[in-house]
């Protein structure tokens, strides 16, 4: 009886611990983590929302995010295995595969955009005392960096009012914010800003002569891009990311939650005084011209940044084939995945 009885036991003590077994092989995979690196501004509103309100860490993705100061710093990191991911202009995906970026890097740039994200929000800000393109004559003027970024952009505003580029002075001054920051201590008569230093200079008595939007029409601006030879390896992490930033747009643009994503955006640009909250949710956040409501690349938004590339950038430059700037596997991938979880 003893016996029968002790081998019951074992029995019984086997099935469990076959099923703590079967439970800790089937338990979630613990999240990846990502480090991804963008310039400031209010369209990083989406990253902000992702990662307070879990957006991310509920796809396996833990977002490490950091900030630029310049497009040459983001490919420098990117390219030395220091980022996963950067939230930059397509024109820098494109100008470093063509071997026009202004970094010094070791190889080969393989950054491919994987995603869109907006269209610039782009503004031409000058100085308060200059009030017109002729204005311009002997001024200098703040970009990025003269064959990346928005460059190409504010000397199409310039050639736009019919400015000669021989009268103006480009210089290299850093991202969006730092540009902001030299004007605002008078260092340049203007510079392309975007949502909300454009609001934020108006506001400051800085005048605003045209917008992308007005000169440009349709336009790719902010994409998520990253490493070819990284997403072959990280697939998974990367559809992740998609998918949460995905959550994360649909959140924001669900009206009811405006209150709370105006502290999102409150608690991650504390720079920005809260009573530019209300105009900037109304712009990056508009129904019309807003962020990409589902991130999707805008294909001829690339052309029209191809088309100023060949006119204002290197005499050799021929476009490639579109595929060589921007991949939409992984972003189909992630719908076909958020598709099998809603049926």
């Amino acid at each position: 009886m003893t016996r029968r009885i002790t081998g019951v036991f074992l029995f019984v003590v086997a099935l469990m611990l076959g099923g703590y077994a079967i439970a800790a092989d089937s338990a979630p995979p613990a999240p990846s983590s990502v480090s991804v690196m963008a310039f400031p501004g209010a369209f990083n509103w989406p990253l902000w929302a992702g990662i307070e309100l879990g957006f991310f860490h509920g796809e396996s993705v833990d977002v490490e995010l950091s900030y630029t100061s310049s497009s040459v710093q983001q490919f420098t990191e990117i390219m030395a295995g220091r980022q996963d991911i950067i939230m930059t202009a397509v024109d820098n995906v494109v100008a470093y595969r063509e071997g026009f970026g202004e970094a010094d890097l070791q190889e080969p740039s393989d950054v491919v955009a994987f995603m869109g994200g907006d269209n610039g929000f782009l503004s031409f800000v000058t100085q308060p005392d200059v009030k017109s393109y002729d204005d311009l004559v002997g001024k200098e003027l703040a970009v990025d960096a003269m064959m990346t970024g928005y460059a190409f952009v504010l000397r199409k505003f310039v050639q736009s009012g019919g400015v000669d580029e021989a009268d103006i002075n480009y210089v290299s001054a850093g991202g969006a914010l730092q540009r902001f920051q030299k004007m605002m201590g008078g260092d340049f008569a203007g510079s392309v800003l975007m949502t909300p230093f454009d609001l934020m200079a108006a506001a400051a008595g800085f005048n605003i002569l045209n917008n992308a939007g007005e000169v440009l029409g349709g336009y790719q601006g902010v994409v998520g891009a990253t490493r070819q030879s990284w997403a072959e390896q990280n697939s998974d992490a990367l559809i992740g990311f998609i998918r949460g930033y995905k959550r994360a747009l649909l959140w924001l643009y669900q009206r009811e939650n405006k209150q709370a994503a105006i502290d999102i955006l409150e608690k991650y640009f504390p720079k920005l005084p809260s009573k530019f909250s209300e105009s900037v949710y109304q712009v990056v956040l508009a129904d019309e011209g807003g962020l990409e409501p589902e991130a999707r690349f805008d294909e001829a938004g690339l052309r029209t940044v191809l088309g100023l590339r060949q006119e204002f950038g290197p005499d050799n430059f021929t476009p490639s084939d579109l595929q060589r700037y921007y991949t939409d596997d992984y972003y189909e991938q992630a719908a076909i995945s958020e598709q099998s979880n809603t049926d």
